[in-house]
């Protein structure tokens, strides 16, 4: 773990680097419990992540207990990385605890000179209640920076998967983005994150139909009639 862990709205965060740890477990342990059984990746792949130097783990404590975690990656040689991950204690949410996280991984990144980052989220979609979260999960994403692709319908390669948004934290001059640049993007998450093989037809057919430039849209839009 870090020596020295930031402190946000009173949650120490700070990266864990070994699957022996006991905090590893804690994170486990929320991440089986806040994410979407058919969003998850086994245990033991976790276990195998932490130990891959592309990743980061970063948890959050509160009186010693762990709070929350993010996980991210940083596909090579691409120059963005990409949040996979992230989940807050059902009794610490709407405490600041998701922000502390989301604003320790950006500037984690951002030290190792990666200045965007791109975070798959669910769609709004399914019954009212499934509806009101996912609305405020991606309004969070919006105040803290975030901007969708504009009429991408990302494809998450897990078998179940929900319909997905991919959102982008960029710099703010950057309104657009290139398709070739998002083609490659993607297909670096594909292969690296999901081992999908390198000619997987779904990058490709995903963004077929996209301008060029792929906007970046605000999310209000698409959380204002939710």
């Amino acid at each position: 773990m870090a020596a020295a862990p930031d402190s946000t709205a009173g949650a120490a965060i700070s990266r864990v680097t070994r699957a022996d740890d006991a905090e590893f477990d804690a994170l486990v342990a929320i991440y089986q419990a806040s994410i979407e059984h058919n969003e998850q990746k086994p245990a033991d792949a976790l276990a195998r992540a932490i130990e891959d130097p592309r990743y980061r783990f970063l948890i959050a404590r509160r009186s010693g207990a762990v709070t929350g975690f993010a996980i991210s990656y940083a596909p090579a040689p691409e120059d963005i990385w990409l949040l996979e991950y992230m989940a807050v204690a059902a009794t610490q949410r709407s405490s600041g605890v998701g922000a502390a996280l989301l604003n320790a991984t950006i500037d984690l990144h951002r030290m190792g000179a990666r200045a965007i980052g791109l975070l798959e989220v669910d769609a709004i979609h399914g019954d009212d209640g499934q509806r009101a979260q996912q609305a405020r999960r991606l309004a969070f994403y919006g105040r803290h920076g975030c901007r969708v692709v504009e009429d991408l319908d990302y494809i998450l390669p897990l078998p179940g998967a929900p319909p997905m948004h991919l959102l982008a934290h960029t710099p703010a001059s950057l309104n657009a983005i290139p398709k070739k640049r998002l083609l490659d993007w993607i297909t670096a998450i594909y292969r690296e994150v999901y081992d999908k093989a390198a000619d997987d037809p779904r990058p490709a057919r995903m963004i077929s139909r996209l301008p060029d430039p792929v906007p970046l849209g605000a999310i209000d839009e698409i959380v204002k009639d939710a």
